[in-house]
């Protein structure tokens, strides 16, 4: 395997700053086992020589930030005839009708409890999946699970991207120059057609294509009697006001949008031309340049015109925007089959296309149900029989469809593409595998066989507090009853490709997507921020505040949280068995992170991690192992001042670290160890080590957090922890080098 060693750019162009980071991919899978029958068997224990490890150990939890995991909903009617909260929350995604953040039921406040909501728990589940994900990292696991859903792009700039983008959706003619007395300039047309989407009684969908023409806007208000583009459009069901003219939220009013309008249009596609354009700032929108398209225009009688009907489309405001669409039936059209029944996930395109990553929240807003008036809609923003759509035929297959002329493309990659084969092997077997179990290895397999699923031999108990606290020391607000709405938790998504792939430039126009030769980043995690206060988290900014200071309830990017404080303590039990020195000396590495001597590194819980809440410090305050013998000799343990179970003794041997960091360290390449004698000198652990340091406070908090929009339209590469953290910039991890990706 290939590797080299490389940081992501940072001196060739701007550098960008989030409240996350990733430690990068591993050169290669360090395999527990050749094969998962030699996986100890759950039937015998004590006896396996190479697994004699049964035991527990009690880990004391201590919160450094406001902590907080969301209550489960209840499935519970709470009386005849009432939905569960579950049910609610079915009923609230399907339709869109709260508009309320407070009421919605997704929004409950509570603490995860089990009986009383006075007294929180951290749930077990939490507590495993978290230590699950670091030792697949400090193990060098399989890196799983990756999605398979293929992300959504859309951009026209002048960047790698937008270039991309537009050779799928537009095609270049070269030069033109329909007269001798027109200017030479580039020519271009859309390669996207257009349809109405019908759906048949028995559910299936497809497109009838139609054909589409062009209309200046000024046409469309002659048509309507209107003299002011704005009128075309609203906000919130409201007429624009003043302020409001470029307000990108405003929508298309149904009193107009989809209308059936009597237009004139062109026999056949013609080239017009489109001059250069400036912006206030005197800078170049676009340069001169034809598009080839039919145009529409209100008929007049006295000149011939042969009129038709369409349906009018209007999409979104951009402030340049002049022109709206015409979609003309065909006598005889083509109907085009939209497939929903795929196995693939990625070709069932009605169900991708009401994705929660592709609906967007204008769309919602612009495409409520019953608009137009009673028109059905598989969800608020979703299609409607009969609804206009643009649509995208590439290799003979229709590839995606949306409302505007350049809608959202699925790339052709998707995420776990980028991830190298060999990081990814099904039949490989690694540590966390062999610790926590696996389901569908290998789906070929009969049930029972091991290369299909293999029961985990760890479990984890939930943390429950370890003393009673008043509530004015146990909630960040001082009141169970009283919850906080933080500041909006949002923050880039994948599709932010210059942050979530390996680059290698940091120009804007040689950055790296998902199309090109690349590979992910690698695990994400949240930077520790130190401490952190009320202030620091609840909602303040006045743009999203009513004139009492309180979060407008129509908002629908916030939540409500009930976190407790820091300095909380909390206590949980790891139950083991049949584990090997190894096993039991990652799960010690997971739980008490042995770093530089001189700093402190935590564990990040729940929600809120972009903020800086979670953070807690794992105190291991014993290690029982239980030795057969031992186990059977009494039933009681004399020394306990209670009548309790005997369940073992204190562990002779306290530490199995140096057995895992061994076994890891003489499995991994001598390029990437480099003469390291601990796990923490390999510069990936470096990276692990810096994402996850605590201190009461960071002089340079700012690298740690999101940036402003402005910044991150530039689309400036996210730095290396360790270059963030300022600890070597000169420090480069290996990583596998890129292959090229088949198109």
């Amino acid at each position: 395997m290939a590797t080299g060693s490389r940081n992501n750019p940072t001196n060739s162009g701007p550098t960008a700053s989030a409240p996350y980071n990733f430690v990068p991919l591993p050169t290669q899978v360090v395999k527990a086992v050749e094969h998962p029958d030699d996986l100890p068997s759950h039937d015998a224990s004590y006896t396996l020589a190479n697994y004699p490890h049964t035991g527990h150990i009690v880990v004391k939890v201590t919160t450094l930030s406001p902590l907080y995991v969301r209550s489960g909903l209840s499935t519970h009617p709470p009386g005849p005839g009432q939905p569960s909260e579950f049910e609610r929350a079915q009923m609230e995604r399907d339709d869109d009708s709260v508009r309320n953040f407070r009421s919605a039921i997704k929004n409950k406040p509570e603490f995860f409890y089990t009986c009383d909501p006075e007294q929180p728990v951290i749930p077990g589940s939490t507590l495993r999946g978290m230590l699950r994900a670091l030792i697949e990292i400090i193990s060098y696991s399989k890196v799983q699970p990756v999605s398979d859903k293929r992300l959504f792009f859309r951009t026209v700039d002048n960047s790698s991207l937008g270039k991309a983008y537009n050779q799928r959706m537009v095609e270049s003619l070269g030069q033109i120059q329909p007269t001798p007395s027109d200017p030479k300039a580039n020519g271009y047309r859309a390669r996207v057609c257009a349809g109405f989407f019908r759906i048949r009684a028995d559910g299936s969908c497809y497109i009838e294509t139609c054909d589409v023409a062009r209309i200046e806007i000024s046409d469309v208000l002659k048509l309507f009697g209107l003299n002011r583009r704005e009128q075309l459009y609203e906000l919130d069901n409201k007429p624009l006001s003043s302020k409001d003219l470029n307000n990108p939220n405003q929508t298309p009013s149904w009193r107009y949008q989809h209308s059936k309008i009597r237009v004139a249009v062109d026999a056949q596609e013609k080239d017009y031309f489109f001059p250069k354009k400036f912006n206030q700032k005197n800078k170049p929108v676009h340069p001169d340049f034809y598009l080839r398209f039919r145009k529409a225009w209100p008929p007049k009688d006295k000149d011939g015109d042969i009129a038709q009907t369409g349906t009018l489309v209007l999409t979104g405001h951009v402030p340049s925007k002049h022109m709206a669409f015409v979609f003309l039936p065909r006598s005889q059209p083509d109907l085009i089959d939209v497939p929903n029944d795929h196995p693939d996930l990625n070709h069932r395109l009605v169900d991708r296309f009401h994705d929660n990553d592709q609906i967007t929240p204008w769309q919602i807003n612009a495409f409520p149900p019953g608009k137009p008036n009673g028109a059905k809609r598989l969800r608020s923003g979703g299609l409607r029989d009969g609804e206009p759509v643009f649509y995208l035929i590439e290799n003979d297959a229709l590839t995606f469809f949306g409302r505007a002329q350049m809608f959202r493309l699925p790339y052709r990659n998707r995420p776990i593409d980028l991830v190298p084969s060999h990081l990814r092997q099904p039949e490989d077997t690694d540590l966390a595998e062999a610790i926590f179990g696996y389901v569908g290895k290998s789906k070929q397999a009969p049930q029972g066989d091991r290369r299909r699923s293999y029961s985990g031999r760890v479990s984890v108990t939930d943390a429950v507090l370890v003393k009673n606290y008043s509530p004015e020391q146990l909630w960040l607000t001082g009141n169970a009853s009283k919850p906080l709405t933080p500041r909006i938790l949002a923050s880039p998504k994948p599709t932010a490709f210059q942050h979530y792939l390996e680059q290698k430039s940091a120009q804007k126009k040689h950055l790296l997507h998902y199309d090109s030769s690349t590979y992910i980043r690698g695990h994400k995690l949240y930077w520790r921020k130190g401490k952190r206060s009320l202030q620091d988290i609840q909602e303040s900014d006045p743009e999203w505040l009513d004139v009492s200071g309180k979060v407008k309830d129509e908002s629908s990017q916030h939540t409500l949280l009930k976190p407790v404080n820091a300095g909380i303590e909390f206590r949980f039990t790891i139950y083991f068995e049949n584990l090997s020195d190894v096993e039991l000396g990652a799960l010690q590495w997971a739980l008490t992170l042995p770093g530089q001597n001189d700093r402190n590194y935590c564990h990040a819980l729940g929600m809120g991690k972009p903020l800086g809440m979670g953070a807690v410090k794992l105190s291991v305050e014993s290690l029982h192992l239980n030795s057969r013998t031992d186990r059977y000799a009494r039933l009681f343990d004399s020394r306990s001042d209670k009548t309790e179970w005997h369940v073992g003794s204190p562990a002779t041997k306290l530490d199995f670290t140096s057995d895992f960091e061994k076994f890891i360290l003489r499995s991994l390449p001598q390029s990437e160890t480099k003469g390291a004698k601990l796990l923490r000198d390999v510069p990936r652990i470096q990276s692990l080590l810096a994402l996850m340091e605590w201190r009461d406070a960071f002089p340079s908090l700012q690298e740690r957090e999101y940036m402003s929009l402005e910044k991150f339209k530039q689309r400036p590469v996210l730095p290396d922890p360790l270059q963030v953290a300022n600890r070597s910039s000169a420090t480069s991890v290996p990583r596998a080098s890129p292959k090229k990706q088949k198109p």
